[in-house]
């Protein structure tokens, strides 16, 4: 009797580890991973010392701080658990697993305004995002908890069995022999990044390193939100995050890092997000830095050499800011007041008369409206010109106020604005490539 309960048992584990291979299996024929999480959350889990101070966030976090300068800096180990375009729902979960693995000391969440405005977060485009956070967790609650709650029902297989994510490469040999390739490589077996459009690799505890200079000021805003604001999904995460901190007593620090000003610009209504944060943060007394409204004389950040794109910094940008932002986070209010422009609004009047570059929404019509992103409304004047790609360059508005102009869908060449104070003759020059 015992030799059958026993043979059943064995039989149980033997069709349990068939089902385990198959899978494991398939999702190493079929996965495309994504390589950043994946090398991330191997480093995370490889931590052998408790990490003091976490930072979690979206992009923005593994491109600005340097958690090595950090270990330099506050004397603790620091580690930026980060991945592209992390929504907050997905930052609570990471604080969970961060929380579960070590005591910590503190953590900093980043609230760049793209992951917190524009989706729901039962939308397609969240819901797989979150996959580069739950695809690479270990085994837990948290885990379980994390793919039940960030996933609809339509997502749920896909979130527990990856390879369904690929079921159009189904009958795909092309596909299957390149992902079979690339993961037998030195490069996936030993954890290594490297992303050729920007020359970035992986550096220790979660950090981006690259020396690409940002050369390009011209922004696409393919989606805008009509008010720009924290979305209820964001609102309702960020609190849950800092309710679950209080109970833990963990400290908590909120902050936006800094962008190229254009980026900023561009959304016509920053100081709506800024607000809507703010508001939250006031209302249960959490510290809160938005460094795009740091004052020049703090941080001397928006020159092109600092970022690697419109949206990130490179690592001359890096080593400014988490030195400037390891100082600011551990000053007293009293030792910031000043440092920060009360709104976006305020900052545009203060400075001096700027111009940022250009900006462009997509529209239904065959043309696209330009601007030029300005800090004055009035008082400066403009020259436009135009050089396409083929035939001759142009001077489409002398001299003008006017901020204003629009091509046709599909225009390729170089717009030259030449813009100057009003009633000056000193005049600067700004090339933008389309």
């Amino acid at each position: 009797m015992k030799g059958i309960y026993l043979k059943r048992i064995v039989g149980g584990f033997v069709i349990l580890a068939i089902i385990f291979g198959s899978i494991f299996l398939l999702d190493f024929c079929y996965v495309l991973d994504d390589d950043w999480s994946r090398i991330m959350w191997h480093s995370f889990y490889s931590q052998e010392e408790n990490i003091d101070h976490v930072y979690i966030g979206a992009s923005h976090v593994y491109t600005g701080l340097d958690p090595l300068a950090m270990d330099e800096l506050n004397g603790g180990n620091n580690f930026n658990l980060s991945t592209p375009n992390q929504s907050l729902e997905s930052s609570y979960y990471c604080l969970r697993e961060a929380d579960r693995l070590n005591e910590l000391s503190h953590v900093y969440v980043e609230l760049g305004y793209m992951t917190s405005t524009l989706n729901s977060y039962k939308e397609e485009t969240v819901i797989t995002n979150t996959w580069r956070v739950t695809d690479y967790m270990k085994p837990s609650w948290n885990k379980v908890d994390a793919v039940m709650k960030m996933n609809t029902v339509d997502y749920l297989f896909d979130a527990v069995f990856p390879f369904l994510r690929y079921r159009e490469h189904a009958a795909d040999i092309q596909w299957i022999k390149e992902r079979v390739a690339y993961k037998q490589g030195d490069s996936y077996k030993n954890y290594q990044y490297y992303d050729s459009g920007y020359g970035a690799y992986y550096e220790p505890k979660g950090d981006w390193s690259t020396t690409t200079v940002l050369s390009n000021l011209l922004q696409h805003i393919p989606r805008q939100p009509e008010e720009m604001v924290m979305t209820e999904d964001a609102q309702r995460y960020l609190k849950k995050i800092i309710l679950y901190c209080r109970e833990r007593d963990i400290g908590l620090t909120l902050f936006v890092s800094p962008v190229y000003e254009l980026h900023v610009y561009a959304t016509e209504n920053y100081d709506g997000f800024y607000n809507s944060v703010k508001e939250i943060a006031d209302e249960y007394h959490v510290p809160f830095y938005d460094f795009n409204l740091v004052k020049e004389s703090v941080l001397d950040i928006q020159h092109k050499e600092n970022f690697m794109n419109l949206n990130h910094m490179n690592n001359t940008g890096s080593a400014l800011f988490t030195e400037v932002f390891f100082n600011i986070v551990n000053a007293s209010p009293e030792d910031n007041d000043g440092c920060f422009y009360g709104s976006y609004a305020e900052k545009m009047s203060e400075t001096d008369p700027a111009v940022y570059g250009i900006y462009f929404k997509e529209t239904t019509s065959d043309a696209y409206l330009y601007k030029i992103a300005s800090n004055r409304t009035g008082n400066i004047e403009y020259q436009i010109s135009f050089y396409p790609l083929e035939g001759d360059g142009y001077i489409g508005q002398d001299f003008s106020e006017n901020a204003l102009f629009y091509l046709p869908v599909g225009w390729s060449g170089t717009v030259v604005v030449t813009w100057r104070l009003a009633g000056t003759d000193t005049e600067e020059v700004l090339a933008v490539s389309l």
